[in-house]
Protein backbone atom coordinates (compact mmCIF):
# COMPACT_ATOMS: atom_id res chain seq x y z
CA UNK A 1 0.00 0.00 0.00
CA UNK A 2 1.41 3.08 -1.37
CA UNK A 3 0.16 6.47 0.63
CA UNK A 4 0.64 10.00 0.10
CA UNK A 5 0.41 12.86 2.47
CA UNK A 6 -0.47 16.53 2.09
CA UNK A 7 -0.49 18.59 5.20
CA UNK A 8 -1.40 21.94 5.38
CA UNK A 9 -1.19 23.92 8.59
CA UNK A 10 -3.89 27.13 9.06
CA UNK A 11 -3.43 29.24 12.18
CA UNK A 12 -5.75 30.59 14.51
CA UNK A 13 -6.70 33.20 12.75
CA UNK A 14 -7.45 31.79 9.32
CA UNK A 15 -9.57 28.83 11.02
CA UNK A 16 -12.78 29.27 11.14
CA UNK A 17 -14.41 29.79 15.07
CA UNK A 18 -17.13 28.13 13.94
CA UNK A 19 -16.04 24.77 14.18
CA UNK A 20 -15.30 24.39 17.62
CA UNK A 21 -18.93 23.89 18.43
CA UNK A 22 -20.19 22.31 15.21
CA UNK A 23 -17.76 19.44 15.77
CA UNK A 24 -19.00 19.41 19.05
CA UNK A 25 -22.44 19.35 18.45
CA UNK A 26 -22.04 17.22 15.55
CA UNK A 27 -20.24 14.30 16.91
CA UNK A 28 -22.34 14.45 20.25
CA UNK A 29 -25.93 14.35 18.49
CA UNK A 30 -24.45 11.31 16.24
CA UNK A 31 -23.46 9.52 19.17
CA UNK A 32 -27.12 10.18 21.00
CA UNK A 33 -29.33 9.55 17.82
CA UNK A 34 -27.00 6.46 16.19
CA UNK A 35 -25.83 3.11 17.91
CA UNK A 36 -22.55 2.41 18.37
CA UNK A 37 -20.25 0.49 16.13
CA UNK A 38 -19.87 -3.17 16.62
CA UNK A 39 -16.82 -4.30 17.57
CA UNK A 40 -16.62 -7.02 20.37
CA UNK A 41 -17.33 -9.74 17.30
CA UNK A 42 -15.05 -8.52 14.95
CA UNK A 43 -12.27 -9.10 13.98
CA UNK A 44 -9.04 -7.44 15.87
CA UNK A 45 -7.46 -4.66 13.41
CA UNK A 46 -4.52 -2.11 14.09
CA UNK A 47 -5.55 0.53 11.56
CA UNK A 48 -2.49 2.21 10.89
CA UNK A 49 -1.15 -1.06 9.11
CA UNK A 50 -4.48 -2.93 8.17
CA UNK A 51 -3.56 -6.30 9.54
CA UNK A 52 -6.18 -8.30 10.78
CA UNK A 53 -5.47 -11.76 12.74
CA UNK A 54 -6.46 -15.50 11.34
CA UNK A 55 -8.19 -16.69 14.01
CA UNK A 56 -10.64 -13.41 14.40
CA UNK A 57 -11.12 -13.66 10.61
CA UNK A 58 -11.87 -17.62 10.65
CA UNK A 59 -14.07 -16.48 14.13
CA UNK A 60 -16.61 -13.90 12.48
CA UNK A 61 -17.18 -16.00 9.16
CA UNK A 62 -17.85 -19.22 11.43
CA UNK A 63 -20.48 -16.94 13.29
CA UNK A 64 -23.12 -17.30 9.70
CA UNK A 65 -22.79 -21.28 10.22
CA UNK A 66 -26.24 -22.62 9.35
CA UNK A 67 -27.92 -19.26 7.23
CA UNK A 68 -29.83 -20.51 4.65
CA UNK A 69 -29.23 -20.53 1.47
CA UNK A 70 -31.25 -17.59 -0.80
CA UNK A 71 -30.68 -16.82 -4.86
CA UNK A 72 -29.53 -13.49 -4.62
CA UNK A 73 -29.35 -12.95 -0.67
CA UNK A 74 -27.67 -10.70 0.52
CA UNK A 75 -28.28 -10.94 4.63
CA UNK A 76 -28.49 -13.26 7.82
CA UNK A 77 -32.22 -14.18 6.18
CA UNK A 78 -30.22 -16.02 3.72
CA UNK A 79 -26.96 -16.04 1.30
CA UNK A 80 -26.68 -17.20 -2.36
CA UNK A 81 -22.77 -18.01 -2.76
CA UNK A 82 -21.35 -14.73 -3.93
CA UNK A 83 -23.74 -12.75 -1.56
CA UNK A 84 -22.22 -14.81 1.82
CA UNK A 85 -18.68 -13.63 0.45
CA UNK A 86 -19.81 -9.44 -0.42
CA UNK A 87 -21.51 -10.04 2.93
CA UNK A 88 -18.59 -11.24 5.22
CA UNK A 89 -15.75 -9.01 3.30
CA UNK A 90 -17.87 -6.06 3.72
CA UNK A 91 -18.23 -6.27 7.57
CA UNK A 92 -14.97 -7.64 7.86
CA UNK A 93 -12.36 -5.55 5.48
CA UNK A 94 -14.83 -2.85 4.57
CA UNK A 95 -14.33 -4.35 1.13
CA UNK A 96 -17.56 -3.70 -1.38
CA UNK A 97 -16.95 -6.80 -4.15
CA UNK A 98 -19.61 -7.57 -6.91
CA UNK A 99 -23.20 -9.83 -5.88
CA UNK A 100 -21.76 -12.10 -8.78
CA UNK A 101 -18.75 -14.98 -8.25
CA UNK A 102 -17.82 -14.27 -12.60
CA UNK A 103 -17.83 -10.60 -11.48
CA UNK A 104 -15.82 -11.27 -7.88
CA UNK A 105 -12.79 -13.61 -9.53
CA UNK A 106 -12.20 -10.52 -12.16
CA UNK A 107 -11.89 -8.01 -9.03
CA UNK A 108 -8.93 -5.83 -9.91
CA UNK A 109 -7.94 -6.21 -6.12
CA UNK A 110 -7.88 -9.47 -5.76
CA UNK A 111 -4.43 -11.16 -6.93
CA UNK A 112 -3.50 -14.42 -7.84
CA UNK A 113 -2.21 -16.67 -5.42
CA UNK A 114 -0.64 -20.47 -5.48
CA UNK A 115 -2.43 -23.53 -3.94
CA UNK A 116 0.70 -23.79 -1.52
CA UNK A 117 0.57 -20.30 -0.17
CA UNK A 118 -3.47 -20.53 0.86
CA UNK A 119 -4.08 -18.66 4.05
CA UNK A 120 -7.16 -17.81 5.98
CA UNK A 121 -9.50 -15.28 3.57
CA UNK A 122 -8.58 -16.42 0.50
CA UNK A 123 -11.09 -16.86 -2.17
CA UNK A 124 -11.57 -19.58 -3.99
CA UNK A 125 -13.81 -19.82 -7.05
CA UNK A 126 -14.95 -23.00 -8.80
CA UNK A 127 -16.81 -24.15 -12.20
CA UNK A 128 -19.62 -25.84 -12.68
CA UNK A 129 -18.02 -28.73 -14.94
CA UNK A 130 -14.62 -30.16 -14.25
CA UNK A 131 -13.72 -29.23 -18.03
CA UNK A 132 -16.18 -25.79 -17.99
CA UNK A 133 -13.67 -22.45 -17.44
CA UNK A 134 -16.83 -20.59 -16.10
CA UNK A 135 -17.22 -19.51 -12.82
CA UNK A 136 -20.60 -19.86 -10.72
CA UNK A 137 -18.88 -20.97 -7.33
CA UNK A 138 -17.17 -18.87 -4.85
CA UNK A 139 -16.11 -20.16 -1.14
CA UNK A 140 -13.62 -18.36 1.32
CA UNK A 141 -10.48 -20.47 2.94
CA UNK A 142 -10.01 -20.55 6.38
CA UNK A 143 -7.16 -23.48 7.09
CA UNK A 144 -5.86 -26.87 6.48
CA UNK A 145 -7.53 -27.24 3.47
CA UNK A 146 -10.96 -26.36 4.93
CA UNK A 147 -13.45 -23.46 3.12
CA UNK A 148 -16.08 -21.91 3.88
CA UNK A 149 -19.69 -21.04 1.61
CA UNK A 150 -23.15 -20.87 1.03
CA UNK A 151 -24.35 -23.82 -1.04
CA UNK A 152 -27.89 -25.18 -2.64
CA UNK A 153 -30.15 -26.37 0.83
CA UNK A 154 -27.42 -26.56 3.15
CA UNK A 155 -26.68 -23.17 3.34
CA UNK A 156 -23.76 -21.88 4.63
CA UNK A 157 -21.09 -24.06 5.80
CA UNK A 158 -17.45 -25.87 5.66
CA UNK A 159 -16.29 -27.98 3.18
CA UNK A 160 -13.13 -30.17 2.28
CA UNK A 161 -11.10 -28.56 -0.64
CA UNK A 162 -9.42 -31.54 -1.08
CA UNK A 163 -12.75 -33.34 -1.66
CA UNK A 164 -13.33 -35.39 -4.93
CA UNK A 165 -15.90 -32.98 -6.04
CA UNK A 166 -14.29 -29.50 -5.18
CA UNK A 167 -10.46 -30.37 -6.09
CA UNK A 168 -11.15 -31.08 -10.00
CA UNK A 169 -13.72 -27.54 -9.99
CA UNK A 170 -11.46 -25.15 -8.90
CA UNK A 171 -10.43 -22.65 -11.48
CA UNK A 172 -8.90 -19.76 -9.71
CA UNK A 173 -7.26 -18.93 -5.91
CA UNK A 174 -7.06 -15.05 -5.03
CA UNK A 175 -6.27 -12.85 -2.16
CA UNK A 176 -7.32 -8.95 -1.24
CA UNK A 177 -4.63 -6.63 -1.95
CA UNK A 178 -4.13 -4.15 0.48
CA UNK A 179 -5.24 -6.14 3.47
CA UNK A 180 -2.46 -8.64 5.26
CA UNK A 181 -4.32 -11.66 7.35
CA UNK A 182 -1.64 -13.17 10.05
CA UNK A 183 -1.59 -15.56 13.12
CA UNK A 184 -1.23 -14.63 16.66
CA UNK A 185 1.80 -14.12 18.37
CA UNK A 186 2.61 -17.43 19.99
CA UNK A 187 5.79 -18.29 22.33
CA UNK A 188 6.53 -19.64 25.63
CA UNK A 189 6.14 -16.52 27.32
CA UNK A 190 1.87 -16.22 26.58
CA UNK A 191 -0.70 -17.86 27.18
CA UNK A 192 -4.36 -17.58 26.60
CA UNK A 193 -7.53 -19.13 26.54
CA UNK A 194 -11.27 -17.81 25.39
CA UNK A 195 -14.73 -19.11 25.81
CA UNK A 196 -17.00 -18.56 22.93
CA UNK A 197 -20.98 -18.97 23.55
CA UNK A 198 -23.73 -18.89 20.58
CA UNK A 199 -26.27 -17.50 23.03
CA UNK A 200 -29.29 -17.72 19.95
CA UNK A 201 -28.76 -17.74 16.16
CA UNK A 202 -27.70 -13.92 15.97
CA UNK A 203 -26.41 -13.47 19.46
CA UNK A 204 -22.75 -14.32 20.77
CA UNK A 205 -20.72 -13.90 24.12
CA UNK A 206 -16.40 -13.80 24.21
CA UNK A 207 -14.79 -14.43 27.38
CA UNK A 208 -11.06 -14.42 27.58
CA UNK A 209 -7.73 -14.07 29.45
CA UNK A 210 -4.39 -13.46 28.27
CA UNK A 211 -1.17 -13.37 29.92
CA UNK A 212 2.11 -12.13 29.14
CA UNK A 213 5.22 -13.05 31.56
CA UNK A 214 8.85 -11.47 30.79
CA UNK A 215 11.34 -14.19 30.13
CA UNK A 216 14.23 -12.50 28.80
CA UNK A 217 17.93 -13.04 30.03
CA UNK A 218 20.74 -10.52 31.03
CA UNK A 219 20.35 -6.81 30.14
CA UNK A 220 23.44 -7.55 28.03
CA UNK A 221 21.46 -9.62 25.88
CA UNK A 222 18.56 -7.30 25.35
CA UNK A 223 18.30 -4.35 23.11
CA UNK A 224 15.51 -2.85 25.00
CA UNK A 225 14.78 -0.08 26.61
CA UNK A 226 17.39 2.94 27.38
CA UNK A 227 18.10 2.43 30.89
CA UNK A 228 20.51 -0.05 30.82
CA UNK A 229 21.19 0.36 34.31
CA UNK A 230 17.68 -0.21 35.72
CA UNK A 231 17.34 -3.04 33.14
CA UNK A 232 20.48 -4.78 34.60
CA UNK A 233 19.58 -4.10 38.41
CA UNK A 234 15.69 -6.05 37.82
CA UNK A 235 16.23 -8.96 34.71
CA UNK A 236 17.07 -11.60 37.26
CA UNK A 237 15.00 -10.79 40.12
CA UNK A 238 12.04 -9.31 38.70
CA UNK A 239 9.78 -10.71 36.11
CA UNK A 240 6.55 -9.37 36.00
CA UNK A 241 3.02 -10.43 34.13
CA UNK A 242 0.75 -8.76 31.79
CA UNK A 243 -2.75 -9.85 32.41
CA UNK A 244 -5.93 -9.15 30.70
CA UNK A 245 -9.36 -10.05 30.91
CA UNK A 246 -12.07 -9.32 28.43
CA UNK A 247 -15.64 -9.68 28.01
CA UNK A 248 -17.68 -8.96 24.51
CA UNK A 249 -21.12 -9.28 23.47
CA UNK A 250 -22.66 -8.61 19.78
CA UNK A 251 -26.18 -9.28 18.71
CA UNK A 252 -27.54 -8.65 14.62
CA UNK A 253 -31.06 -7.13 14.69
CA UNK A 254 -33.37 -6.90 11.59
CA UNK A 255 -33.47 -8.21 7.91
CA UNK A 256 -30.58 -5.69 6.96
CA UNK A 257 -28.09 -6.80 10.03
CA UNK A 258 -27.66 -4.29 12.35
CA UNK A 259 -24.91 -4.85 14.30
CA UNK A 260 -24.64 -3.97 18.18
CA UNK A 261 -22.39 -4.85 20.68
CA UNK A 262 -20.83 -4.32 24.19
CA UNK A 263 -16.93 -4.90 24.97
CA UNK A 264 -15.23 -4.29 28.62
CA UNK A 265 -12.18 -5.08 29.65
CA UNK A 266 -9.54 -5.17 32.61
CA UNK A 267 -5.85 -5.44 32.11
CA UNK A 268 -3.25 -5.61 35.02
CA UNK A 269 -0.01 -4.19 34.67
CA UNK A 270 3.57 -3.89 36.69
CA UNK A 271 4.49 -0.34 36.17
CA UNK A 272 7.97 -1.58 36.42
CA UNK A 273 6.89 -3.83 32.89
CA UNK A 274 9.97 -4.05 30.82
CA UNK A 275 10.39 -2.21 27.70
CA UNK A 276 9.64 -4.43 25.12
CA UNK A 277 6.61 -5.18 26.58
CA UNK A 278 5.77 -1.23 27.73
CA UNK A 279 3.83 -0.89 24.55
CA UNK A 280 1.06 -2.94 25.15
CA UNK A 281 0.51 -0.80 28.24
CA UNK A 282 1.72 2.73 27.53
CA UNK A 283 1.27 5.26 29.81
CA UNK A 284 0.55 9.00 28.63
CA UNK A 285 2.81 11.28 30.65
CA UNK A 286 5.14 8.40 32.14
CA UNK A 287 8.32 8.06 30.61
CA UNK A 288 9.71 5.44 33.07
CA UNK A 289 8.85 2.55 35.29
CA UNK A 290 9.06 2.58 38.53
CA UNK A 291 11.61 1.11 40.41
CA UNK A 292 9.64 -1.02 42.77
CA UNK A 293 7.24 -4.16 41.94
CA UNK A 294 4.05 -2.18 42.36
CA UNK A 295 0.94 -3.08 39.79
CA UNK A 296 -1.52 -0.62 38.32
CA UNK A 297 -4.86 -1.43 36.33
CA UNK A 298 -6.39 -0.03 33.57
CA UNK A 299 -10.01 -0.90 32.44
CA UNK A 300 -12.69 0.03 30.10
CA UNK A 301 -15.97 -0.17 28.48
CA UNK A 302 -17.20 0.00 24.74
CA UNK A 303 -20.51 0.42 23.11
CA UNK A 304 -20.73 -0.17 19.24
CA UNK A 305 -23.58 -0.38 16.57
CA UNK A 306 -23.01 -1.19 12.48
CA UNK A 307 -26.09 -0.87 10.15
CA UNK A 308 -25.88 -1.31 6.35
CA UNK A 309 -29.04 -0.72 4.19
CA UNK A 310 -29.97 -2.37 1.31
CA UNK A 311 -29.87 0.72 -0.73
CA UNK A 312 -25.73 0.96 0.16
CA UNK A 313 -26.01 3.43 3.19
CA UNK A 314 -23.79 2.30 5.55
CA UNK A 315 -24.19 3.68 9.51
CA UNK A 316 -21.06 3.12 11.98
CA UNK A 317 -20.50 4.61 15.36
CA UNK A 318 -19.11 3.84 18.54
CA UNK A 319 -18.79 5.29 22.13
CA UNK A 320 -15.91 4.43 24.60
CA UNK A 321 -14.32 5.05 27.95
CA UNK A 322 -10.61 3.99 29.62
CA UNK A 323 -9.89 4.69 32.87
CA UNK A 324 -5.95 3.97 34.66
CA UNK A 325 -6.56 2.84 38.73
CA UNK A 326 -3.44 2.87 41.28
CA UNK A 327 -1.31 4.59 39.14
CA UNK A 328 1.88 6.22 40.54
CA UNK A 329 1.21 9.67 42.20
CA UNK A 330 2.12 11.71 39.17
CA UNK A 331 0.72 14.83 38.40
CA UNK A 332 1.51 14.77 34.59
CA UNK A 333 -0.33 10.92 34.01
CA UNK A 334 -3.62 10.80 32.69
CA UNK A 335 -6.14 8.96 34.34
CA UNK A 336 -8.88 8.61 32.06
CA UNK A 337 -10.55 9.30 28.69
CA UNK A 338 -13.66 9.18 26.46
CA UNK A 339 -13.83 8.90 22.77
CA UNK A 340 -17.15 9.03 20.46
CA UNK A 341 -16.72 8.22 16.68
CA UNK A 342 -19.47 8.09 13.77
CA UNK A 343 -19.09 7.82 10.28
CA UNK A 344 -22.31 7.79 7.50
CA UNK A 345 -20.82 6.22 4.22
CA UNK A 346 -22.27 5.32 0.68
CA UNK A 347 -21.40 2.41 -0.45
CA UNK A 348 -23.11 3.21 -4.04
CA UNK A 349 -21.16 6.69 -4.24
CA UNK A 350 -17.93 5.86 -2.82
CA UNK A 351 -18.58 9.15 -0.43
CA UNK A 352 -18.15 8.82 3.33
CA UNK A 353 -18.31 11.37 6.32
CA UNK A 354 -16.01 10.76 9.63
CA UNK A 355 -16.32 12.70 12.98
CA UNK A 356 -14.68 12.04 16.21
CA UNK A 357 -13.80 13.49 19.64
CA UNK A 358 -11.84 12.54 22.29
CA UNK A 359 -11.44 13.52 25.78
CA UNK A 360 -8.61 13.03 28.56
CA UNK A 361 -8.30 14.64 32.10
CA UNK A 362 -6.31 13.81 35.00
CA UNK A 363 -9.58 12.48 37.37
CA UNK A 364 -10.45 9.53 38.42
CA UNK A 365 -13.82 8.59 36.78
CA UNK A 366 -15.63 9.04 40.14
CA UNK A 367 -15.05 12.56 40.43
CA UNK A 368 -17.45 14.89 38.58
CA UNK A 369 -16.39 14.92 34.62
CA UNK A 370 -17.27 19.23 34.56
CA UNK A 371 -16.48 19.90 38.02
CA UNK A 372 -14.54 23.18 37.81
CA UNK A 373 -10.73 22.44 38.99
CA UNK A 374 -7.55 23.00 37.67
CA UNK A 375 -7.14 19.28 36.31
CA UNK A 376 -5.40 19.97 32.91
CA UNK A 377 -7.17 18.58 29.56
CA UNK A 378 -6.31 17.30 26.44
CA UNK A 379 -9.74 17.69 23.73
CA UNK A 380 -9.14 16.91 20.16
CA UNK A 381 -11.98 16.75 17.82
CA UNK A 382 -11.19 16.19 13.94
CA UNK A 383 -14.01 16.04 10.90
CA UNK A 384 -13.16 14.48 8.01
CA UNK A 385 -15.06 14.07 4.40
CA UNK A 386 -13.42 11.03 1.50
CA UNK A 387 -14.85 9.82 -1.79
CA UNK A 388 -13.55 6.56 -2.97
CA UNK A 389 -12.33 7.32 -6.48
CA UNK A 390 -11.77 3.85 -8.05
CA UNK A 391 -10.62 0.22 -5.92
CA UNK A 392 -7.24 1.76 -5.44
CA UNK A 393 -7.31 5.75 -5.14
CA UNK A 394 -9.16 7.89 -2.84
CA UNK A 395 -9.07 11.27 -1.33
CA UNK A 396 -9.88 13.24 2.04
CA UNK A 397 -9.66 15.85 3.43
CA UNK A 398 -9.75 16.42 7.58
CA UNK A 399 -10.25 19.43 9.81
CA UNK A 400 -8.87 19.37 13.47
CA UNK A 401 -8.75 21.56 16.14
CA UNK A 402 -7.21 20.28 19.38
CA UNK A 403 -7.18 22.26 22.83
CA UNK A 404 -3.77 20.90 25.20
CA UNK A 405 -3.83 21.92 28.81
CA UNK A 406 -1.47 18.82 29.70
CA UNK A 407 1.22 21.09 30.98
CA UNK A 408 3.53 18.59 32.35
CA UNK A 409 3.38 15.73 29.66
CA UNK A 410 6.61 15.11 28.46
CA UNK A 411 7.26 16.34 25.34
CA UNK A 412 3.47 18.10 24.75
CA UNK A 413 2.22 18.28 21.10
CA UNK A 414 1.56 22.28 22.10
CA UNK A 415 2.36 24.60 25.09
CA UNK A 416 0.12 24.83 27.89
CA UNK A 417 -3.60 26.21 26.85
CA UNK A 418 -2.55 25.90 22.93
CA UNK A 419 -5.51 25.58 20.94
CA UNK A 420 -4.20 23.73 17.37
CA UNK A 421 -6.16 23.96 14.01
CA UNK A 422 -5.20 21.88 10.95
CA UNK A 423 -6.59 21.09 7.97
CA UNK A 424 -5.31 17.98 6.38
CA UNK A 425 -5.29 16.72 2.39
CA UNK A 426 -4.86 12.75 1.68
CA UNK A 427 -4.13 10.68 -1.21
CA UNK A 428 -4.85 7.19 -0.47
CA UNK A 429 -3.28 4.93 -3.68
CA UNK A 430 -3.92 1.26 -3.11
CA UNK A 431 -2.35 -1.52 -5.33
Amino acid sequence: MLRTMLVKEFSQSKYPQIAFPFLMALVLIAAIIRPPCAFGGEPSKNKSSSFFYEEDVQKTLKKYLGVPYQTGGYSRDGFDCSGFVRYTFKRIFGVDLPHNSREQSAFSRLKNVKSGELRTGDLLFFSSGIKSRNISHVGIYLSEGRFIHSQGKKGVIISDLNHTYWKPRLKHLKRLSGIDIRPHHRDSSFASVSWDFSLSERSDLSLGFSSIRDTRGRSSESSYGTDASWAKQISDTWHPTFQSLYMSYTTTVGKNGWDLGISAFRDEIPTNVPWHLHSLAPLPGLSYPEPYGQTFYRHGVRFGGNLVMDDGLAFRSSLGLLEYRNLPDHDDVIRRSFDVGVELASEETGWSILADFFYSDKKQLAEDLFEKSENSVYVDMSLTLRRQLTDQLGISITGQRSLNDLANLEDPAGFPGQVQKSLFFKLDFRY
